[in-house]
């Protein structure tokens, strides 16, 4: 973008023109952070979620009558997870 506006001479040298530019420049930077926030958070969050299933497939087949807990605690990570993940992008 700055080579393009660099071809219009007296453009750039325009106080509020550099302003904007850099206003618009950090308003995308902070976007670009938080959507690789949320990636890492995300990808973070679903391997887990698939280690905590692996594990509960694992406790079901060593210890079956722990059944239900371990779902609910498996199931209630999920939720919370996602619940994060989703006001994250609320933010």
């Amino acid at each position: 973008m700055r080579n393009e506006l660099a071809h219009r001479p007296g453009l750039l040298a325009m106080p509020s023109t550099r302003r904007e530019l850099r206003a618009a420049y950090t308003e995308g930077q902070v976007a670009s952070a938080r959507i690789k926030g949320m990636a890492l958070a995300a990808q973070t969050a679903l391997l887990a979620a698939g280690s905590l299933s692996a594990m509960e497939t694992t406790l079901i087949q060593a210890v079956p009558v722990g059944d239900a807990r371990y779902k609910t605690i498996v199931d209630a990570f999920t939720v919370a997870a996602a619940n994060e993940l989703y006001s994250m992008g609320m933010r």
